[in-house]
């Protein structure tokens, strides 16, 4: 891959390849400024997918950045009764 991809060449020079895990990530979110999220990244071999969980720490504004998302989410104002989550 490396004669063929730039993109792959420079991937790996920074080593920037990572097998799944742990992260820490900061998005930069157009009104809710930086948050800052784990995620943690489970492999389902079975099936070749991987289930990635997207948090943040406790008491902090990120976490509050996240709950504020979850009530603001357009899937939230497309849910009818019948499609509500159980």
């Amino acid at each position: 891959m490396r004669e063929r991809s730039e993109e792959f060449r420079e991937l790996w020079r920074t080593h920037r390849v990572h097998a799944p895990g742990h992260r820490r990530k900061t998005l930069a979110h157009p009104d809710l400024g930086r948050v800052r999220v784990n995620c943690d990244v489970l492999a389902v071999p079975e099936d070749d997918q991987q289930i990635v969980f997207v948090t943040a720490d406790p008491g902090t504004p990120s976490a509050r950045a996240l709950r504020h998302l979850a009530r603001v989410s357009p899937a939230r104002e497309r849910e009818t009764p019948e499609r509500a989550p159980q």
